[in-house]
């Protein structure tokens, strides 16, 4: 059985322990949410109102359902922080199930040599989401950093404005003059990847800065 977290606002949540117990999580955790009628926010199906008073009470509703997913991840949160989502301005609980679908499951094996080989050749596929693309990369420099390879912040930049380019060319371009003029560093090259995340996933907007 999953250990339990107790939580005076959410009642009694299983934490999550990774692969192992990933299945059992996510069922309570949606049991949970539909029991309290916030399945909208697990679904994408949330529309934020547009009236004050609506506000207030959607407003209440995507807190506890991001409550429930941030009281009850357990040793999930690095590799959750590890993706560059920061819970100081990201609100939307919809990101953070994904995030954590992601980092939850298993991978498969890999040498360090491929490891370096999947850093330094990464790029975007056609068919990838922005998300999904810096989950992996996250997650490739978390396995090397386990094996003692900790990747410059710098070399992070360059690496990634790189996987990048062929998909997003206008956007590569423009961070490449960024960092050469001293204007782009890690924290401010994730700030625009979540951005871009946002705009794909709610308004399917393919983001390029020209």
């Amino acid at each position: 059985m999953a250990a339990v977290v107790r939580s005076a606002r959410t009642s009694d949540l299983p934490e999550l322990q990774g692969e192992s117990n990933f299945r059992e999580w996510r069922h309570y955790i949606l049991e949970h949410a539909r029991y309290c009628g916030l399945e909208d926010f697990f679904d994408g199906t949330a529309e934020e109102p547009i009236h004050k008073d609506d506000k207030v009470q959607y407003n209440h509703r995507r807190k506890r359902a991001m409550s429930l997913i941030t009281e009850s991840i357990g040793r999930a949160w690095d590799d959750v922080e590890a993706t560059g989502w920061d819970p100081d301005t990201e609100t939307d609980p919809k990101i953070l199930w994904d995030l954590v679908h992601a980092v939850a499951r298993k991978l498969p094996h890999r040498t360090t040599t491929e490891l370096l080989n999947d850093i330094t050749n990464a790029s975007v596929g056609e068919k990838q989401t922005i998300c999904d693309f810096n989950i992996s990369f996250h997650r490739t420099c978390v396995r090397l950093a386990e094996r003692d390879i900790v990747l410059p912040s710098k070399a992070k930049v360059i690496f990634m404005m790189n996987a990048l380019r062929n998909r997003f060319p206008l956007w590569h371009a423009q961070l490449q003059e960024d960092f050469e003029e001293g204007h782009l560093d890690w924290h401010s090259l994730q700030a625009q990847i979540r951005h871009a995340s946002w705009l794909d996933r709610h308004h399917g907007i393919q983001f390029s800065r020209a």
